[in-house]
């Protein structure tokens, strides 16, 4: 190093190394293959459609839904894009890829019947 003040533009220079540093990576996609998907149900009319916490749009019949271990449910496409950048669950910040023991399958009956939260 030189004897010298810093300058701004130095300052810039040291923030954008310590960004790199800092970068959170996400999952590989075939990773993220690993978590179960399953085709949403709603079954109870009077009950408040559920939301995906991603995108904040309500879960309707027919939306494909991924379940990460910790059982809370999105969009595929919302939580495989989420994923790809951040290896947490969005909703409870979950380690998603420690998780060795997978289920299976999980039915949205289940998810909707309260054993999981969407």
């Amino acid at each position: 190093m030189t004897d010298r003040d810093f300058d701004a533009n130095d300052y810039e220079d040291l923030l954008r190394l310590d960004e790199g540093l800092d970068a959170s990576h996400g999952l590989a996609q075939q990773q993220i293959e690993r978590y179960p998907r399953s085709v949403f149900k709603a079954t109870d009319s009077k009950k408040a459609a559920p939301t995906c916490s991603i995108c904040l749009e309500a879960l309707v019949d027919g939306d494909e839904i991924r379940t990460v271990p910790c059982m809370h449910s999105f969009h595929v496409d919302c939580i495989d894009k989420w994923l790809r950048n951040k290896p947490n669950c969005p909703v409870c910040l979950f380690p998603v890829q420690q998780s060795q023991d997978l289920p299976a399958e999980v039915s949205a009956t289940e998810q909707k019947n309260g054993s999981g939260s969407v």
